[in-house]
Formats: structure tokens, C-alpha cells, sequence
């Protein structure tokens, strides 16, 4: 059912394209444990012709996953002469299926078939076989021309497993897929129509509270509960005696890595690290060495969508600063892990406690930060330069040993625009207007001026103000601050 689908526009319409294809059409489908993968296909399809699924479990063995495929054979498709007992491998199980799209095509020509590996990493482990015999199913029969009523879709959580051996195959499947979708978190704005839906009603600042701590995860986010302020639901799901997310964190890399542990140790080198680190920086501090292994670890991050490797603008060094931005791992690194103890003994109101400490605004910068640049459009769109080409990025500069000058320079996001216009953005996190002081009009000067004078730019340079609630223009403010964008905006 299309219309129980929240969001996700871009991605329905380019379902609805290869629903309507008449060509056969290969979809590899990928994103973030629980970031609705499954439901999308599963509620996009129902009533859309022959729907075929196949959902992959972890440690589940080949037998039992033919076993499964053979009692959907079954229950979709009419197939004569189909033996009692399962094929032995996944040769004869896909040879089954091929012979029930040819009966299909026959008794119901024109009607669609869509056929869903659901997990696949997990259907091909331990040596199944099942990739290679997907590869000649593909190739052999589906790919012809007469199957253009066929739609077969892969998916899976482990991102850079889709990515090498299906997408980027240098195998039998390579340049077969016809059509991907990386399935991302949910936006602020589909965030607030979720929870709507779920009859919660909440402003923008109290969603933003609750994003800033679990992210755009609609598993998540169905923990959230009618009636409930942000400090509240926090409280409920991440530090009460039966917090649903209190022990997530685990779960989630231990499901997607065979090496989780070191994926761990990366992700907890990025947590304390506000300007994020170099390659070399972020190694050292996870005590992994510089080999291979280690680049792959860091691949794979990025391509299930927990790091973002950021390259800083007018830089002439090649390398990335990296990133922490998974919301929730974030936040269980910050706060869950370290309050462990007090969770086991019942863990009342943690969170409420901590809402109005130093440690709270600290992390809710910085949590703003992120979800800032998640919102690089909807900032745009703000600025009334949606039309124009830009690259986005922070900027840090510091001098180096023996330099006569005083101070560095940190901007936020730098919005570089090829009208040769840049805007310098700082983001404040406050729960009321901001009040800038002469420090404030200084440190926002000065920092300009760094910027223009060590990246030699002649670009129109505007200082931009992101916040929840903006900033009163006093004398501070005039002349200083050229733009500003504030939360609201980010939810459009």
C-alpha cells in the first residue's frame, strides 16, 4: 500500500518507474540496519502483481534458506511437477523459480513479478552458493528481453557487501544491476509526518531533540510515544529499566560487520572528536594500524551511512576529515554507555537531569552540527540558492609552530558557491533567541578575515547564523551577521 509509505518521494518514484518498466530490471537496494529497507519494497509492492520474497536470517544455513525459498515457490506460483523434497542447491531452487515465471508469463501475460532477496549477504553466507547461481539465473534467462514483466530486487543492511559483490561485481554480475537506491534515515520533516502519523504531535524543537539522539530511524522513532515532551521519550527509550535502545548499540554493528569490533573502535575514536580526524589521526586513536584492513573498516563505515568523510575546502593536501554521523551511536557513546550503571538501578529521569547541564549544550552543538549539514538542501532553499551549485564542507585552520600569528580560525560549514560567493555558517543550538555580544561581533570578524586571508579567496564572503530560534538584531548583530536560517527552515 503506496499511501502507508511516509516520505521517501524520490525513492517511490523510482519504484513506480521500474514497476512500470517494460524491460527486466535488476534493483539493488541498500542502507542502514533498520532504516526501513524491508517495509519500503514489502508496502510499495503489495497488490502489484506476484510479489516473491525471500528474507535472509543470520546463521540460518543454506538448507533451511532453499527450504524457505521452496515454500514461497509454493504459495506464489502454480508449478507442475514440482518435487516433494528441496533442491539440494541453489542451481535447481533458481531453475524451480524460472519455470514458475515461464507458467506465470503463460496463464497471466502482462502481470508483474517482482522477486525480493531480502538480506542478502546473510541467504549468500557460508558458502551457499547462492550468488553465483543468482548470476546465471540473471544472465542466462531474466535478462532477455521476453522477461520484461520480471523486477528482481536484492537488499541488504551491509552496505559495502551490496556495494563490492553486487553493484561494483567484477564477476558475473558486473554492470547487470540496472537501478540502485541507498535507503537513508529519515529527514526532519519526514521525521514529524512519522510521528504525526503514529498520532504523536510534537514542534519542531522538541523532534529536533529526539533526532538529535536517535536519528531518522523509523525503528526508533516507533518507540516514540503520544503525550510525551522529548526529555521524557529520551528518558523512556534509551535509560528507563526496559529502554528498547539501551542495548542497541552492540546489536547494530555486531549484525553488519564480521569485524565489529574494530568498526567499534573507530566509531568511539570519532565520538570525542568535534572537527573530526584525518586517516592517520583517526587510526591512531582507534589503535588500528595503517594496512588495508583498516581502509576497508573505514569504507565500510561510509557506506552504511555512520561516517561521513568531509574534504576541507581550499585544502591543497589530498585526505578527508572523518566524521561520526550516526545520531544514535553518537549519543549511546556519549550518554548510554557512561550512565550503564545507573540504568541497571532503575535509571529515572537521567536524561532529565542532564537537560539544562554544560555537558548537554556541548553535545547538542554538535549534534546540530551534523544534522546542519544532513539539511545542506533545506538550507539552500533558505538562502534562496537552491539553483546554484555549491560545495560544503568545515573549515579549520590553525598556525603552525614558530608563526607569529595568534589565533586559528573554525568555521562550521563553509557554503561555497560558484557564483563566487561563499557563506561562513555557524550553528548555535539555544532554547531561545540568541542575544549576540561585541565578543561574538569580534570573534565572527575576525574569523572572516582568517578565513579570506589564509585561502587567498575573492569570493563575496557572508557570515550565516543557523539556529533553533534565531538571533534579535541588536547593534552586535547589525552589520556582522548578513544571513541567518533558523529550525524551522530545516523542516521544509
Amino acid at each position: 500500500m503506496k499511501d502507508s509509505i511516509i516520505g521517501r518521494k524520490a525513492e517511490k518514484a523510482h519504484l513506480a518507474r521500474l514497476l512500470s518498466s517494460d524491460k527486466p530490471e535488476f534493483l539493488a537496494l541498500y542502507g542502514r540496519r533498520r532504516v526501513g529497507k524491508s517495509f519500503l519494497v514489502n508496502e510499495f509492492f503489495e497488490g502489484s502483481g506476484v510479489f516473491f520474497d525471500l528474507l535472509g536470517s543470520s546463521n540460518a544455513s543454506r538448507d533451511t534458506h532453499i527450504s524457505r525459498f521452496m515454500s514461497e515457490l509454493r504459495s506464489k506460483f502454480r508449478v507442475p511437477d514440482l518435487p516433494e523434497d528441496d533442491p539440494a542447491d541453489w542451481d535447481r531452487a533458481l531453475e524451480f523459480l524460472k519455470q514458475a515465471i515461464d507458467g506465470h508469463m503463460v496463464a497471466r501475460p502482462g502481470e508483474k513479478i517482482t522477486i525480493f532477496f531480502d538480506e542478502l549477504p546473510w541467504i549468500d553466507a557460508g558458502n551457499s552458493g547462492f550468488l553465483g547461481a543468482l548470476d546465471y539465473f540473471w544472465n542466462k534467462h531474466i535478462s532477455k528481453s521476453r522477461y520484461g514483466d520480471v523486477l528482481l530486487i536484492v537488499c541488504g543492511s551491509a552496505a559495502s557487501w551490496i556495494i563490492e559483490k553486487v553493484i561494483n561485481s567484477k564477476g558475473g554480475l558486473h554492470n547487470r544491476v540496472t537501478a540502485t537506491i541507498q535507503l537513508r534515515p529519515f529527514s526532519l520533516a519526514e521525521t514529524k509526518e512519522y510521528l504525526a502519523s503514529n498520532q504523536v504531535f510534537l514542534d519542531n524543537r522538541q523532534i529536533c531533540d529526539i533526532y538529535m539522539a536517535v536519528g531518522g530511524i523509523p525503528a526508533y522513532l516507533r518507540h516514540v510515544q503520544p503525550g510525551q515532551s522529548s526529555t521524557q521519550t529520551i528518558d523512556t527509550m534509551c535509560f528507563s529499566s526496559q529502554a528498547p535502545l539501551a542495548n542497541e548499540f552492540g546489536r547494530l554493528y555486531a549484525s553488519l560487520f564480521e569485524n565489529h569490533h574494530n568498526h567499534v573502535k573507530l566509531i568511539t575514536a570519532l565520538a570525542g572528536a568535534r572537527r573530526g580526524l584525518e586517516r592517520g589521526e583517526l587510526l591512531n586513536r582507534a589503535g588500528l594500524s595503517l594496512g588495508g584492513d583498516s581502509t576497508i573498516y573505514i569504507r565500510e563505515l561510509e557506506e552504511s551511512g555512520f561516517v561521513e568523510g568531509r574534504r576541507n575546502l581550499d585544502r591543497k593536501k589530498k585526505g578527508k576529515r572523518y566524521f561520526l554521523t550516526d545520531e544514535y551511536s553518537a549519543f549511546y557513546l556519549k550518554w548510554i554507555e557512561p550512565s550503564e550503571s545507573a540504568h541497571a538501578n532503575g535509571g529515572q529521569n537521567l536524561w532529565t537531569q542532564q537537560r539544562n547541564s554544560g555537558a548537554w549544550n556541548a553535545w547538542a552543538g554538535l549534534a546540530f552540527e551534523s544534522i546542519c549539514f544532513k539539511h545542506v538542501a533545506q538550507i539552500k532553499a533558505a538562502l534562496g540558492i537552491s539553483g546554484v551549485l555549491t560545495r560544503e564542507s568545515g573549515w579549520y585552520y590553525s598556525p603552525g609552530k614558530g608563526s607569529d600569528e595568534a589565533s586559528g580560525a573554525q568555521v562550521d560549514m563553509v557554503i561555497r558557491r560558484a557564483d563566487h560567493t561563499t557563506h561562513l555558517c555557524e550553528m548555535k543550538y539555544r532554547s531561545n533567541p540568541i542575544l549576540l555580544t561585541r565578543r561574538d561581533k569580534d570573534e565572527l570578524l575576525e574569523r572572516r578575515h582568517i578565513y579570506q586571508e589564509v585561502t587567498g579567496s575573492t569570493d563575496q564572503v557572508f557570515n550565516t547564523l543557523i539556529t533553533a530560534f534565531g538571533a534579535k538584531e541588536n547593534q552586535h548583530y547589525l552589520g556582522v551577521v548578513d544571513n541567518q536560517v533558523t529550525l524551522d527552515a530545516l523542516f521544509a
